[in-house]
């Protein structure tokens, strides 16, 4: 009985240890519920962690591994940490979370997420959070202490949750008079979610403002090195039939 709770014990741990690599990106198998997560590359020397990383990335929705199919759910913790070289991620409509730490001391300035995100993590785009630009999608339920640590370069936040996520501690901290600064950052809701916003811990230091659309999702759609989201003069578009939108897919003219 002994030895095949060990023999058990010994194929949990292979299982859960698989990795798999595809487009100089780590994967981990999470053998509670059969899917992969980003996972870093070398955590413990930053030197080494995706140093020969694109500037642009494109996380899969999916990895074949020994002939079968498992959606990619996740960005670990610690993830892309120091990965100097990232400007510009894609995350596909399967992650659902990003862990602590994820992208923190990259200077990662455009992230587009995905809408099946619930999660993001503490310190996950800190030290300092370089993205100007930030879409958070419907399903997101909470943001972790400090997850866009000085955001000194965020100039527009669009939520489209009429809840909204829950904050963490300080999670857009910023030294100084932080709500004064905030105030200065414009916060796009849907119509009618004014006030809960306001209402919601420092959601309620931005500058609100509330989109006269109903929000609609953003598909990331990818042909060769083509894709239906472009930035131009710091902003990111979704180009949908040659038609420009901003992140809540409202037209623009």
């Amino acid at each position: 009985m002994k030895k095949s709770f060990l023999i058990i014990a010994i194929l949990l741990y292979l299982i859960s240890s698989k990795c798999y690599s595809g487009d100089k990106i780590r994967y981990q198998l999470n053998s509670l519920d059969s899917t992969y997560y980003v996972t870093y590359m070398a955590y413990q020397n930053p030197n080494k962690n995706y140093k020969n990383i694109d500037s642009t990335i494109y996380i899969a929705d999916s990895i074949e591994f020994s002939g079968k199919k498992y959606p990619v759910t996740g960005i670990g913790a610690y993830a892309f940490m120091h990965a100097g070289k990232l400007d510009t991620v894609y995350l596909p409509n399967t992650i659902k979370f990003i862990d602590s730490w994820a992208f923190s001391n990259t200077g990662i300035r455009y992230i587009v997420f995905g809408d099946s995100l619930e999660s993001i993590g503490q310190k996950a785009f800190a030290d300092p959070c370089s993205v100007t630009e930030l879409r958070l999608p419907a399903s997101l339920k909470s943001i972790s202490t400090n997850a866009f640590q000085y955001p000194y370069h965020l100039k527009d936040v669009y939520c489209e949750g009429l809840t909204p996520p829950s904050l963490g501690y300080y999670v857009f901290y910023l030294s100084g008079d932080m709500e004064a600064q905030l105030h200065n950052i414009n916060l796009h809701v849907p119509q009618g979610a004014t006030s809960a916003y306001k209402n919601a811990g420092h959601w309620g230091y931005f500058n609100i403002i509330e989109d006269s659309e109903i929000p609609t999702s953003v598909n990331l759609t990818k042909k060769g090195n083509e894709s239906n989201i472009a930035i131009e003069n710091g902003h990111l578009y979704i180009i949908k039939d040659g038609i420009k939108y901003n992140l809540l897919g409202n037209r623009i003219h």
